[in-house]
């Protein structure tokens, strides 16, 4: 950002931690009508204190498959940038436009197994799905560090390796949503989209993070992305390999980390890159045919990621794109070390009920 438009969004800034010291303390004091909910089945927050990605869906997908096959799980999200309002239940007729690219990704991973809720106030969603799937025996809420409503067992915060919030500021002149010092409501931080190899660095975040909160011990640990296999879902069989050429396209908070995966295993040889939960237009399905025909001769595919794919697979698009080659690239998270830990801090949490 120009250094001088910057200085001129230092009183919004101010103003905007004013009243978001405000808000915290009222939740903290439980005054007025900021008083969390409580509730006797296990709620598990996952969210961050920037905005930008920081690898919350792939958090959440872990703790699904960590915890589906012993109890059952209910995932709640506000499904950011979806058509719709208040409480929706994902099933096989619903679209993202509806609930959301990320909900819709985790009920088409899912299905079934598990109840994928979309919901603005999680105050009302939790109730409201326990009146309908009394089964139900944990919550794991997505986004929701900000969203004091309900008051979670446990409570995750994620903070991205490449961008650490130590120099960064308050919005609009950083990516802060709140104060540093919210992260004394986090029960567990844990450091995402780092390298395999930290050496010095780790301690060194962990000292820093230990000059912003008041209980100076909190359990840290630190993850990394593993990408998967390329899975095709549109065109006839293609042979994809490390000497194909591809076209990229990407709708992502940070676009450059998958770019440059893409860059490391494949020749590309175009890029089409999008905001953050980029609705895809009819125009944006021409520009890929296009791209398509342009280099029809040289055997390219396309290759997306898993949340821009439950949006291009769509029936709308189908037909105009059944033919085109388009490959999607999942993700999963890792423990660099110490996962053993981690879960039992999430089996403790839920520990009545497994």
């Amino acid at each position: 950002m120009n250094s001088k438009f910057r200085y001129l969004l230092f009183p919004i800034s101010i103003l905007y931690g004013c009243v978001i010291k405000i808000r915290n303390y009222l939740y903290d004091k439980k005054l007025l009508s900021f008083k969390p909910q409580i509730f006797d089945i296990p709620v598990i927050s996952v969210g961050n204190i920037t905005v930008g990605g920081t690898g919350k869906s792939p958090h959440i997908e872990y703790l699904i498959r960590l915890l589906k096959n012993k109890i059952k799980v209910a995932v709640i999200s506000r499904g950011y940038k979806r058509k719709t309002k208040g409480f929706l239940l994902a099933n096989e007729l619903s679209t993202p436009l509806e609930i959301g690219d990320e909900p819709f990704q985790f009920y088409s991973k899912f299905k079934k197994e598990i109840h994928v809720v979309v919901g603005e106030k999680r105050a009302i969603a939790i109730p409201h799905l326990l009146s309908i799937k009394p089964e139900t025996q944990v919550f794991l809420l997505d986004d929701a560090f900000q969203h004091r409503g309900v008051k979670p067992q446990l409570n995750i915060l994620l903070i991205d390796y490449n961008r650490l919030i130590f120099n960064d500021l308050l919005l609009p002149m950083g990516n802060l949503r709140e104060p540093i010092s919210g992260l004394n409501r986090a029960d567990i931080i844990i450091i995402s989209k780092c390298p395999n190899e930290l050496d010095y660095k780790k301690e060194y975040i962990k000292l820093k993070l230990a000059n912003h909160v008041k209980k100076k011990w909190k359990p840290i640990f630190f993850t990394s992305l593993k990408y998967s296999n390329p899975i095709q879902f549109y065109g006839n069989k293609y042979d994809l390999n490390e000497n194909s050429s591809v076209i990229v396209v990407a709708g992502l908070a940070q676009n450059k980390p998958f770019l440059q995966y893409v860059k490391n295993n494949f020749e590309v040889i175009e890029s089409i890159l999008h905001e953050d939960h980029y609705d895809y237009k009819l125009s944006d399905i021409e520009k890929i045919i296009k791209y398509n025909d342009k280099y029809f001769d040289n055997n390219i595919c396309f290759i997306t990621t898993e949340k821009d794919m439950v949006k291009l697979k769509n029936t709308d698009y189908e037909i105009l794109m059944k033919d085109i080659p388009c490959f999607y690239i999942p993700i999963e998270i890792y423990f660099l070390e110490n996962e053993t830990q981690f879960q039992k801090m999430i089996f403790k949490t839920v520990q009545n009920i497994c």
